[in-house]
């Protein structure tokens, strides 16, 4: 139950933050945390459609961007790949 909660709670959190209104000035966003966040946001999906999701970015990279576009971005690429693959044979 904890850790239920603890996810529940970090899935709460992330959403708030994407729901926010996007900020109009660019700031120096760390993609890893980018894609992070949108991996949570995508967690439930990803593990139904059992898909493994490996990302190999550099915690240090910084892209200068509006965060919550960028997630949206990542959200949608994301998505897509997923939708992509459910017509794809299983190896």
């Amino acid at each position: 139950i904890d850790a239920m909660v603890e996810r529940m709670t970090g899935i709460t959190r992330q959403l708030k933050t994407f729901a926010r209104k996007a900020e109009a000035a660019h700031a120096p966003v760390s993609l890893a945390r980018a894609i992070s966040g949108a991996r949570l946001l995508l967690e439930h999906r990803l593990q139904a459609e059992q898909v493994e999701l490996l990302v190999h970015v550099d915690e240090a990279l910084l892209v200068r961007c509006e965060p919550n576009r960028l997630e949206q971005v990542l959200i949608n690429l994301i998505s897509n790949a997923i939708d992509a693959m459910q017509a794809a044979a299983v190896k």
